[in-house]
């Protein structure tokens, strides 16, 4: 019997890395499978990659999200580029919250690089693997970070919908069961029949069940965001895949000290504290979404 534990989009939040591999000490696992983003966002990116990289209690194999491959070349997204790339080439109608979004995305990542840059986990960051070719294959798994169709995310591919998963399945079609990350919302995917194009894929959310019988058919599974969930549920999501018998994963829901990750966020942007008040709009909108989970 092999237990794999996977979690993904970390975000630099320590405190929600930290329960979740508190809470995976009794669940018997093998080793992690970690599905990128580690760092952006949170208070503690250096801390972060220490924790989970540097680790000595399991082995974590582990792919770049599209955060991590930010960090890794140095290259901090620009507003000017990232609101041209989603207007002009998919489409996207523009906002005052998305841009607001997006420009928090900025600070951060600038904020980040700055922070690891010329450090020893800026190199132990590099130990994840690029995405260029497509889903990394591990004991008859795949691990990406946001589809089949774009493994590393840098193109802003989101797989939130039947759709979605469906274009997925098709674009990819030599794994049976695969793990991505990259929306912060836990669930399953599964092409229930590959009689016809469209209508072929159920989805079942983690809030819906806390165990997912795999079966013989192709599935594509979120273990959720351990530092910075999107659906609804603030606690740092995880999953553990078990291959012994009839395959199954297992969700895990781990309350963490929310708030005290937040009051570090906060004294980013304070003076008082040795904060930077020009971060201020980028920490409330982090802030928000840590609280809101949304």
């Amino acid at each position: 019997m092999s237990r794999y534990a996977i979690l993904s989009d970390v975000h630099g939040n320590l405190e929600a890395l930290q329960a979740a591999l508190d809470d995976l000490k009794g669940r018997d696992v093998k080793e992690i499978w970690f599905l990128g983003d580690l760092v952006g966002y949170g208070p503690d990116p250096v801390e972060c990659v220490q924790v989970l990289l540097g680790q000595q209690d399991w082995q974590v194999r582990g792919v770049r999200g599209n955060n991590d491959q930010a960090v890794i070349e140095g290259a901090a997204a620009t507003l000017s580029r990232l609101v041209n790339d989603l207007v002009t080439h998919h489409r996207v109608v523009m906002d005052a919250q998305r841009r607001m979004l997006i420009e928090a995305t900025e600070r951060s990542h600038e904020w980040t690089l700055q922070m690891l840059a010329g450090t020893e986990e800026h190199e132990l960051l590099k130990n994840l693997t690029e995405l260029q070719s497509g889903p990394v294959s591990v004991d008859g798994a795949v691990l990406m970070h946001a589809s089949p169709c774009d493994p590393g995310g840098r193109e802003g591919n989101y797989l939130r919908t039947p759709a979605d998963a469906e274009e997925a399945f098709v674009c990819d079609e030599g794994f049976r069961i695969g793990f991505f990350g990259h929306t912060h919302h836990a669930g399953v995917f599964r092409q229930f029949t590959t009689a016809r194009m469209y209508d072929n894929v159920q989805y079942c959310s983690a809030r819906e069940t806390q165990e997912f019988s795999l079966g013989d058919q192709r599935v594509l599974i979120n273990p959720g965001s351990v530092g910075q969930p999107r659906d609804g549920d603030w606690r740092a999501a995880y999953a553990v895949y078990d291959t012994d018998g009839q395959r199954r994963v297992e969700f895990y829901r781990v309350e963490y000290d929310r708030d005290r990750t937040i009051g570090k966020l906060r004294a980013l942007c304070d003076p008082q504290q040795g904060g930077d008040g020009s971060l201020t709009s980028m920490i409330d909108v982090l802030v928000q979404r840590l609280q809101e989970a949304g």
